[in-house]
């Protein structure tokens, strides 16, 4: 018995460890979730939902979703509204978008933002919006 034990012990230990890279690795995988962007009432669409990039990417840890608005020479930050308080966020310019990452506790419910949009000379606001997921 111990003889085909230590036969069987590379056997083990190559599926031991096949088992433990795939675990690993997909411990390290980004899932897809999908949003809208809706007015403060929660109610409807706003036109920024017309420049968000979807879906969105959610980190292994389930909490840390990086997501981007098309046109970054317009929206200059996302201000993300939680318990905790507010936390603004500038993003970074990947070609024609601004990408932002954050976390977000509890998927169940909108997460409340606001959106800093300049056009010079034009326009300077924040717009009150909640983040909706699908």
């Amino acid at each position: 018995m111990m003889k085909s034990f230590k036969k069987m012990m590379p056997l083990m230990l190559l599926v031991m460890a096949v088992a433990l890279i795939v675990q690993v690795g997909s411990a390290f995988a980004a899932t897809s979730k999908n949003y809208n962007v809706l007015k403060p009432d929660g109610t409807i669409s706003t036109w920024a939902n017309s420049y968000a990039v979807k879906p969105a990417s959610v980190a292994s840890d389930g909490e840390t979703v990086t997501l981007a608005f098309n046109d970054t020479t317009y929206i200059q930050s996302l201000t993300i509204v939680d318990g905790s308080g507010s936390h603004t966020y500038y993003g970074t310019i990947v070609g024609s978008t601004r990408v932002f990452t954050f976390t977000v506790d509890d998927f169940s419910v909108n997460t409340q933002a606001k959106l800093h949009v300049i056009v010079p000379g034009i326009y300077d606001t924040v717009h009150d919006i909640q983040f909706k997921w699908l």
